[in-house]
């Protein structure tokens, strides 16, 4: 698509006027988005567009105002009931939830890619778009590690995590009115999981909770304790997002792992900023989602062995010092009381996600998952993954689990039962 032009097809907002620096109103003016390319994310949410955004004044005369990104509603055959409500959920915290904590503390916008406008249409064309900077502009990119992150970026994550967690802590205390309300319009993209695919994670579960019990005696009573614990899984995992004990309850960004954050570096390439994108899964939950997400999705075993207290002590500080006048940040204790009564969630979430992320590392292709669909379930092939049965889905998914990635799984799980979490 070099060289071709994308129409703006809704009425640009006058505000676009400050973010670009024009002084006269942008609705009476040519204003048009260059492509460079199209190319799809590594995740399966939305299509992505890079472009230029193009002003030409009154005399003709072009200015290159911004690079952006342009993230496209998907085509008719990738669309679901849970892109549905991620692309919803994240054109409202750009327009609601960031410029609220912004009053608190501008300094939230460093924490999200700048945002320039959206528009969501699900009428017969089903048509949306967010048009944001373009990170890689200001030199941020993801990590060349598709799965694992190294200490320096995983302290980095995590005091960022602290930050951002803090400002809901800051919120009830300044604003407990408003910030509810707009927590509470945010729709809850987890419950795909445990409602729309319903059965899928269990039998997954099932699987780990076997190959773990085979392994000793020791293991197969704790996992014995962890069905007796969780019962049904799916109930489960709803409950977590859905029960919040709201001492220590924060609105999580709810995908919280490595492809999901874009890092800048020094000239030594060591992480010095990162920012979140993809934020289409926040969720006003248990701070354990995002901690578990990241602890148990991006580091490896050995650094959790030897970087635990570390992690954890970078995260506690940076949310206690974000607001250092505000007495009702919870006490490390409390944090951590709430990570153990919580974090199994996380690993149940990330037993199917985990080897898949693996395998994309292993074969470098976003969308390896589709070779598992053949021979037998060939017809399913284009649907989106919501959208499969859910025997199709747990079997496709089965073809994951080779050994060496079920052992990764498998660490998570051993890991969990090591810090007396169960």
């Amino acid at each position: 698509m070099n060289g071709s032009e994308w129409c703006v097809r809704f009425p640009l907002q006058k505000n676009l006027n400050l973010v670009f620096g024009l002084e006269s109103d942008l609705e009476t003016q040519d204003v048009k988005i260059e492509l460079d390319n199209m190319r799809f994310t590594e995740g399966y949410q939305s299509d992505i567009m890079i472009g230029r955004l193009v002003h030409k004044d009154g005399k003709g005369t072009q200015e290159h105002l911004r690079s952006v990104v342009i993230k496209i509603y998907p085509a008719a055959w990738a669309r679901s009931t849970f892109t549905e409500v991620t692309f919803s959920n994240e054109i409202f915290v750009f327009n609601k939830v960031i410029p609220f904590f912004k009053t608190m503390d501008d300094s939230i916008s460093s924490l999200f890619p700048k945002f320039y406008q959206s528009c969501l249409d699900f009428g017969e064309q089903e048509e949306g778009c967010i048009i944001m900077e373009n990170l890689q502009e200001n030199h941020y990119r993801l990590t060349t590690s598709k799965v694992f992150l190294d200490i320096e970026h995983l302290m980095l994550a995590m005091k960022k995590i602290g930050e951002f967690h803090a400002y809901s802590y800051q919120a009830k205390q300044e604003s407990t009115k408003d910030f509810y309300s707009l927590v509470d319009c945010l729709a809850d993209s987890h419950y795909i999981v445990t409602k729309v695919i319903k059965g899928f994670t269990p039998p997954l579960v099932e699987y780990i909770l076997h190959v773990l019990s085979s392994e000793s005696q020791y293991y197969n009573e704790k996992a014995h304790e962890i069905r007796q614990l969780v019962g049904d899984v799916d109930e489960f995992v709803e409950s977590i997002f859905n029960t919040r004990v709201e001492r220590t309850a924060v609105l999580c960004h709810g995908d919280f792992l490595r492809n999901n954050l874009m890092f800048k570096y020094d000239e030594e390439d060591i992480p010095v900023h990162v920012k979140f994108i993809d934020l289409g899964n926040m969720r006003y939950c248990s701070p354990a989602i995002d901690l578990g997400l990241i602890l148990y999705m991006n580091a490896e075993q050995t650094t959790r062995d030897e970087y635990w207290d570390a992690l954890i002590d970078m995260y506690y500080d940076s949310l206690k010092n974000a607001f250092p006048c505000n007495n009702s940040i919870p006490s490390k204790n409390e944090i951590l009381l709430e990570f153990k009564h919580n974090v199994l969630a996380s690993c149940f979430l990330l037993a199917s996600f985990l080897p898949w992320m693996l395998a994309v590392e292993e074969t470098g292709n976003p969308l390896c998952v589709l070779d598992l669909f053949s021979p037998e379930y060939e017809e399913y092939k284009h649907l989106p993954l919501p959208s499969l049965p859910t025997d199709v889905h747990v079997n496709i998914t089965k073809k994951l689990f080779l050994p060496h990635r079920t052992e990764r799984v498998l660490q998570n799980f051993r890991d969990i039962i090591k810090r007396g979490f169960v």
